[in-house]
C-alpha cells in the first residue's frame, strides 16, 4: 500500500514540479528580453523628447514646455539661478528666454524603474532676459513617470569648461 502511495505521489508531483520549473524559466527569459526591450524603448523616447524640447524651445512654444516639466519641477541654470516649473514655461511664453539655435549630443539615458537620469551636452545662441545666454553647457535631466507620463522633475546644467 505505501508504495502504491509514494508512486502515485511520484506521478502527480513530478510533473508539476516539472511544468513549474520549465513555466518559471521561460518568463524569466522573456521578462530579461523584454525589460531590455523596454529600457532601450524609454532611452529612445526620452532622447527623442529631449530633442522635441529644443526645437519647442528655439520655435518659442511654451506648451511644449509645460508639457514636459512635471509641476513639482525645479531647474538649476548654469548660471546658478533656480527656477519652477511655472517660472520656466513663462519666460518662454514672454520671451524672457529665447533661443535663436539650439543642438543637443552625447545623449545618455540610464533608468531605474519609474526614474532616469539623462545626460548631454548642449550649444545654443539665446539671450535670458536680455542679456547673451549662449554657450556649450552639460545637462543632467532627471525624469520621473508618473501616471503612465515621463516627465522632467529636475535639471541642473553647468557651462562646459574646455
Amino acid at each position: 500500500m505505501k508504495s502504491i502511495l509514494r508512486i502515485l505521489v511520484a506521478a502527480t508531483t513530478l510533473p508539476m514540479l516539472a511544468a513549474c520549473s520549465q513555466g518559471a524559466a521561460q518568463p524569466a527569459g522573456s521578462s530579461a528580453a523584454t525589460a531590455a526591450a523596454q529600457t532601450e524603448n524609454v532611452e529612445q523616447l526620452l532622447a527623442k523628447m529631449e530633442q522635441d524640447w529644443v526645437n519647442s524651445l528655439v520655435k518659442g512654444d511654451a506648451a511644449f514646455t509645460e508639457s514636459i516639466l512635471a509641476d513639482d519641477y525645479i531647474g538649476i541654470g548654469s548660471s546658478g539661478r533656480a527656477i519652477a516649473k511655472h517660472e520656466n514655461v513663462e519666460d518662454v511664453r514672454t520671451g524672457a528666454y529665447k533661443a535663436e539655435s539650439m543642438s543637443i549630443d552625447n545623449v545618455k539615458v540610464r533608468q531605474f524603474g519609474d526614474v532616469a537620469v539623462v545626460t548631454y551636452h548642449q550649444v545654443e545662441k539665446s539671450q535670458t532676459q536680455g542679456k547673451d545666454s549662449s554657450g556649450r553647457t552639460l545637462w543632467t535631466d532627471i525624469f520621473v513617470k508618473r501616471n503612465g507620463k515621463w516627465q522632467i522633475d529636475s535639471n541642473h546644467g553647468v557651462e562646459e569648461v574646455k
